[in-house]
């Protein structure tokens, strides 16, 4: 059984501020929401983009969003107001722990990133370079400079082990793994501005909590620490990703929903599936969604909104779409003096969404950049097709 309709809530318990140097305009990321609200939709969703930006397979991402769904179910006490763990996790072997664990603070940390105000992610390995530890992930910052921010994940459930030494590991990841990439830059050129340690804490039979830490720019720092009142967060723009960050972050979302043509394009890899890849439009009230023609009859469906879906074809198919109006010529994973190009990417206002029912189909989560998951589907109100099946194929 899945959560009732409330939304369950986590305390962010410790957040705190490290200094950042800058070069240029410095940026201030926003502090974490506190508390923070989270449906089951909405983690499941979360859950399955970030195991999907690790892993380019399509089977692989399934089986393991598979289990991580199943997991919350299972695992998550579904009357409790605020997110804790069943105390069964105590029965768990290890490996089986340490998955539970990760599944939950990816999930919770992207909540978190995106409630704050960003979009676009993809996973470390594929942006920054193997020159020393990387984090988990890297965001961009949605400005039209192209830069990006850092983020490494924590997660630790247990019966016995206490918040404090989630807090430690925090502190840990930060010092080893973000903070040596200050003044740094992206594989292809873009600039790394600052940065997040989020750390979630689940303990048996206990409300889960949140420890972070984000960047500051030193001199803003200065400024506040001094006596001065303290600065209120840029926050991320709305401009667009930088091409480098949104190959990743959209082959991920092409995964998940079954365009696996596209994204193998993204990813510059040859794709043999003689499968015909065929979508339908469903209408869910005020946005229309692409959901695969085979699972539009589902009660749980991935989708994505229409618009963000053809955007990620036009960038399958090296056809980005409008440039923002500051266009950079970097040269992208070559490791230019500038930032690779920033797309104009479609944006929307996340969250959860009830109260949007039309023809038995509702959205039941909505991401940012349009991925989301709609719940219903006995009569879908299918308005049109889309067969992306040439899409990065390869014929034999």
């Amino acid at each position: 059984m899945v959560w009732s309709s409330e939304p369950k809530t986590i305390e962010v318990k410790c957040q705190r501020r490290r200094s950042w140097p800058t070069r240029g305009a410095p940026f201030l990321p926003p502090a974490l929401d506190e508390p923070l609200e989270l449906g089951f939709e909405e983690l499941y969703l979360a859950i399955g983009r970030m195991i999907a930006l690790a892993s380019a397979r399509e089977s692989v991402v399934r089986t393991f969003q598979r289990n991580a769904r199943e997991t919350i179910k299972v695992l998550i006490d579904r009357d409790a107001p605020d997110l804790r763990a069943m105390i069964d996790i105590g029965d768990l072997a290890d490996q089986g722990l340490v998955q539970f664990a990760h599944d939950m603070a990816v999930g919770v940390a992207a909540i978190a990133m995106q409630n704050a105000g960003f979009t676009w992610v993809d996973h470390a390995k594929e942006v920054l370079p193997r020159s020393r530890r990387r984090p988990d992930y890297v965001w961009s910052t949605g400005r039209d400079d192209g830069s990006v921010i850092l983020s490494e994940v924590k997660g630790m459930a247990s019966s016995k082990t206490p918040f404090g030494t989630l807090r430690a590991k925090v502190e840990e990841a930060w010092e080893k793994q973000v903070r040596p990439w200050a003044l740094d830059r992206t594989s292809a050129g873009d600039p790394i501005v600052g940065g997040y340690a989020i750390g979630v804490h689940i303990p048996a039979g206990r409300e889960a909590g949140v420890a972070a830490l984000r960047s500051v720019p030193a001199r803003v720092r200065a400024r506040y620490s001094g006596g001065g009142p303290e600065p209120v967060a840029e926050g991320p723009g709305t401009v667009g990703p930088s091409i480098s960050v949104a190959r990743g972050h959209y082959r991920a979302a092409l995964t998940l929903i079954g365009a696996r043509g596209p994204a193998a394009r993204l990813l510059q890899l040859p794709y043999f599936d003689s499968e015909v890849r065929r979508f339908d439009i469903v209408d869910a009230g005020e946005l229309n969604f692409v959901v695969p023609r085979f699972r539009s009859q589902r009660e749980l469906m991935l989708a994505m909104e229409l618009d963000a879906f053809r955007f990620a074809l036009k960038l399958a198919m090296d056809d980005p779409g409008p440039l923002a109006d500051r266009p950079f010529g970097g040269q992208q994973g070559l490791g230019s003096e500038g930032p690779s190009r920033v797309l104009s990417a479609p944006r929307f206002e996340p969250g959860i969404r009830n109260n949007l029912l039309l023809g038995e189909t509702r959205i039941a989560a909505l991401a940012p950049d349009g991925l989301a998951i709609l719940r219903g589907g006995v009569k879908p109100r299918v308005i049109g097709q889309l067969d992306v099946s040439g899409i990065g194929a390869v014929s034999l």
